[in-house]
């Protein structure tokens, strides 16, 4: 195939001089441009290609005039460019490069163009453009993969780009779907609510009842099925998640609410009672609330009915557009069980249920919903960050919380717990906010049966805190082993590798001898190490009382990406010292949205922490005794990372390697003696 293209007009253009005074001399600049481009001629260009394959072509490109500077080649779908590639072209001659052609949902077989747009120094440009057909490939047959290893052929179906497998499935099949065709392998898995081209989580099928099914995939949508199709009082539901979905619908106090698609029932399931009443009748209930409109939460893991009241079918509601209220708050809190995650409005606001008129209320179990120690909430008027309840706006009479002033007496309208108030396991507590009197009630309404089993350390019964966290204070020493009793599936817990080394069910304690409170999460399987003044109290230690150093910031996190420390003291990690005064922190990089990776505790993209002598504000990163030092990083940590201030960052254009381990260390070894600090990072 012959090709050529040049453009006929020619303008020259003058050289201009522009001519000042400067020290009584004149300096004289030419430039010479043009508005015709290189000749190019195309040599090759494949006439056809699939989707996910490649386009290859050869141009030759020549200019008489002016010397060349670049091959821009674009392969454009309607007009939109799809894929491009940029080439240096200094010398006349033939240069050769390859697109790839995405493959991508609904998008149907025609023909594209592959652009050509060569450059010279005189800013001159011509364009050739190349028709290209591109066919959507049509594969012999498609592996479906399970996760216990199972792997099914998927062949294609009477619908054109549809593969199917029929069999005897349990009620829930997750899997991944593979492909290849001529050579290049299609990988499809779930990006969140959908099925995407080189995703890797599992796609969530589901049937509601295991029995004999098929499971299919359409390669020109990339819709799948089977999925739970549910309903709320006739409307259908939208997935949110893999394990979620939602509906709005207007609902009555006193009527209603009808959710249907779920097989199984919802005999077992766990409903808000704020909002909901069991009537008897499966997957009926009646609704307690004011009258509005709703989203119904259904979420199919943790096998939960929640709601929150809206201002549209897309908008949540406001105290100023439908009389809402919302409790936003740290890791202590949430519906049906405590959140591991901080301060999130977005996720983990909850919405009061409006019982009466300006009567708002949230109930919660001591040790399953709501943590037993260390509460810290806030209500807000919406459910982000803006409006709010102040100390001035509200007032309690409750003999179990009290409200921040914001002067010394905790943080303005945050609500925590009274000192040496600890909520009991299984008690059934209650907020109310009465806006008739701008009163808030905080009490215990109830008690219900919580089974807690025993759980040990080092031969020390750890203290339940709810229903699947524990806590214990002990004095632990470097290079002792140690056992948890209670816990059989240890080999499956994340542990803080900058504190232990997990060798079966023995655990080797890497840190500096001293006093700890160990937590242990039996949900998520993890451990928490906090370095405390002394084995008999309740305060953590700090830099000169304990060798105390805690973490705060963005980017860091505990023990996943979406547990985040932020800028909440409460959520403070406590570094392990690894060495006299050297202090670690080691986490593998990953997105932040990244909830599964257990010790994906460094984002890749972005990072803005410090380090604190103490668990809060005070002495830091610069001043860690409270004299100025200097602090240095590494020939190895300059090149990944800077100071912003006293703030640790990313380097600039630096981005970390995702899914790689890196360590964090702190060396305060001569932050008194010679008032320098040293901070080293690197890959591990």
């Amino acid at each position: 195939m012959q090709l050529q293209m040049k453009t006929i007009s020619r303008i020259a253009i003058a050289a201009m001089a522009l001519a000042g005074a400067f020290s009584c001399k004149t300096k004289e600049m030419n430039v010479r441009l043009t508005d015709v481009g290189p000749d190019v001629t195309v040599s090759s260009c494949d006439q056809s290609a699939f989707m996910g394959g490649t386009v290859s072509f050869s141009a030759l490109l020549e200019d008489d005039d002016f010397d060349l500077s670049t091959l821009k080649a674009s392969l454009l779908f309607d007009e939109t460019s799809v894929a491009d590639t940029t080439i240096r072209t200094k010398t006349e001659g033939t240069y050769s490069a390859t697109l790839s052609v995405p493959f991508m949902a609904n998008i149907p077989d025609g023909t594209a163009t592959l652009r050509l747009a060569a450059t010279n120094v005189g800013t001159g440009v011509t364009t050739v453009d190349v028709p290209v057909k591109v066919y959507r490939p049509v594969f012999d047959h498609l592996d479906l993969l399970t996760s216990d290893g199972t792997t099914y052929t998927m062949t294609l179906s009477d619908e054109e780009f549809v593969y199917e497998v029929e069999g005897s499935f349990p009620a829930e099949v997750n899997a991944t779907i593979s492909g290849e065709y001529q050579g290049v392998t299609y990988d499809f898995g779930w990006a969140g609510t959908a099925v995407e081209l080189d995703a890797t989580d599992y796609i969530p099928f589901s049937n509601g009842v295991a029995g004999n099914y098929a499971i299919s995939f359409s390669t020109y949508s990339f819709e799948a099925s089977p999925f739970v199709s549910l309903t709320v009082n006739g409307t259908d539901a939208a997935m949110l998640s893999k394990d979620s979905y939602a509906a709005v619908v207007s609902l009555s106090r006193g009527g209603d609410v009808t959710i249907e698609g779920y097989a199984p029932g919802f005999s077992d399931w766990t409903i808000d009672e704020d909002f909901f009443e069991d009537k008897g009748t499966d997957g009926t209930y009646g609704f307690l609330a004011s009258d509005g409109l709703y989203r119904i939460i259904i979420n199919v893991s943790s096998k939960f009915l929640g709601a929150e009241k809206m201002s549209s079918t897309t908008e949540t509601g406001t105290l100023e557009t439908t009389g809402s209220v919302w409790m936003i708050g740290g890791s202590c809190y949430g519906k049906p069980s405590i959140f591991t995650a901080s301060w999130d409005p977005e996720n983990d606001g909850l919405c009061f249920a409006e019982v009466e008129d300006k009567v708002h209320q949230l109930t919660f179990t001591g040790g399953v919903s709501i943590a037993t120690s260390g509460v810290n909430v806030k209500i807000f008027h919406q459910k982000s960050w803006g409006g709010e309840f102040g100390y001035s706006d509200i007032t309690t009479d409750s003999d179990l919380v009290y409200i921040g002033d914001g002067n010394g007496n905790g943080d303005n309208g945050n609500i925590y717990l009274k000192d040496g108030v600890t909520l009991e396991i299984g008690g059934v507590y209650r907020f109310t906010l009465d806006l008739n009197s701008n009163v808030l009630h905080f009490a215990k309404v109830g008690q219900v049966e919580v089974e807690q089993p025993a759980v040990t350390f080092a031969g020390t019964e750890m203290t339940a805190t709810s229903t699947t966290d524990y806590e214990v204070t002990v004095s632990l020493t470097k290079g002792q082993t140690i056992e948890i009793g209670g816990i059989s599936d240890l080999s499956s817990y994340w542990i803080d590798p900058d504190y232990f080394t997990l060798s079966g069910s023995t655990l080797t304690f890497n840190a500096a001898s001293g006093n700890y409170k160990v937590k242990l999460n039996t949900s998520m399987k993890y451990t928490t190490f906090l370095r405390m003044k002394d084995s008999d109290s309740s305060s953590t230690a700090t830099l000169e009382d304990g060798h105390g150093l805690w973490m705060m910031g963005w980017g860091g996190a505990h023990p996943v990406m979406t547990s985040q420390f932020g800028w909440d003291t409460s959520n403070a990690y406590s570094l392990a010292e690894v060495d006299d005064l050297v202090f670690q922190l080691t986490g593998i990089a990953v997105a932040e949205s990244d909830g599964d990776t257990m010790g994906g505790r460094l984002r890749y993209d972005y990072m803005s922490i410090k380090y604190f002598s103490q668990q809060g504000w005070g002495n830091e990163c610069g001043k860690p005794y409270g004299t100025e030092t200097t602090v240095t990083l590494t020939e190895r940590a300059s090149s990944l990372i800077k100071l912003d201030g006293t703030n640790i960052s990313l380097a600039d254009g630096v981005t970390l390697e995702e899914g790689q381990t890196y360590v964090l260390s702190i060396d305060l070894s001569k932050a008194q003696s010679d008032l320098v600090e040293t901070i080293d990072f690197y890959r591990k």
